[in-house]
């Protein structure tokens, strides 16, 4: 049976095969499951030539920005704190919606300033209250090198801290970095429109 990260397909969906869900007319609004689903395991190449895997759990598709930040918000209240940082990765072209999903984040924890790409500066902290977690810390890796630059960032000490919630843009270049069980958020574009695809590492 396949299920939504809500629970069990509606019924019209039962009886498809696994990742073969049909295509049915998306309403403007919730956004709807993408269909058909990405392979449940994925190889991706980093720009730096590494291949890394990612178990792709479930997708959806948005038709604009703004659904695309709802989502974002509808995503971060599945997230739980643990043991340490609670790190989310995001892979995606230019103009795929990273920032506006990051955006959309920073919205449902009550964050009010404005929320960009850190691109030069690499990281931007926003401090948290009334939230689960005690900070955001938003990372742009578009302009490191591999892995080991993200020991500028202090970045074990970061990831050590539960109270963190790590969300970074440019996952690929820096995946070997990300701990295990890192959340994986892959963006693809069309015009406007957005498919979205869950998984971990």
């Amino acid at each position: 049976m396949v299920q939504s990260p809500t629970g069990l397909l509606p019924h019209h969906y039962r009886g498809s095969p696994a990742g073969h869900l049909p295509r049915v007319p998306a309403p403007a609004s919730p956004p709807a499951l993408l269909s058909p689903l990405p392979p449940p395991l994925t190889v991706q190449r980093a720009p730096q030539g590494r291949a890394f895997c990612i178990l792709v759990e479930w997708g959806m598709h948005v038709e604009s920005v703004e659904q695309l930040k709802e989502e974002a918000g509808n995503f971060l209240q599945k997230l739980t704190i643990g043991e340490k940082a609670t790190v989310v990765g995001l892979i995606g072209e230019l103009g795929a919606g990273k920032t506006s999903f990051v955006q959309g984040v920073a919205e449902a924890l009550g964050i009010t300033e404005s929320v960009t790409s850190p691109t030069f500066v690499l990281e931007k902290i926003y401090q948290l209250v009334d939230a689960p977690f005690g900070q955001l810390i938003h990372i742009d890796a578009y302009r490191l090198d591999g892995e080991h630059e993200l020991k500028q960032l202090d970045w074990d000490t970061l990831i050590g801290n539960p109270k963190n919630l790590i969300v970074i843009e440019w996952a690929d270049r820096v995946m070997r970095a990300l701990p295990e069980g890192t959340r994986i958020v892959t963006l693809t574009h069309s015009k406007e429109s957005r498919d979205i695809s869950y998984g971990s590492k």
